[in-house]
């Protein structure tokens, strides 16, 4: 990824697939150690279809929904800026 530092993903309202959106988590949540901004937001909501899986703690995460849990939580307190996300 190199736009590190980015601060607002805006995919909401924009007729993106399921599929499409899993990628953007799946992307973000793989490279979350690199991200820099403070408060870095993913906006996927409006009219898209909610991304494949149930908000939730898993351990380890396996679902891009789980994942975008794990962004906005870090529940392992890894460390990496959190994610503000709306789906």
């Amino acid at each position: 990824m190199s736009a590190l530092g980015m601060q607002l993903i805006r995919l909401d309202s924009t007729a993106a697939t399921v599929a499409s959106q899993n990628s953007v988590l799946e992307r973000i949540y793989a490279d979350r150690q690199l991200f820099t901004h403070s408060a870095p937001v993913l906006n996927i909501g409006g009219t898209n279809p909610d991304p494949d899986g149930t908000y939730q703690l898993a351990d380890p995460p396996t679902t891009p929904m789980e994942k975008a849990y794990h962004l906005v939580n870090d529940p392992k307190a890894e460390g990496f800026k959190k994610w503000a996300i709306t789906y």
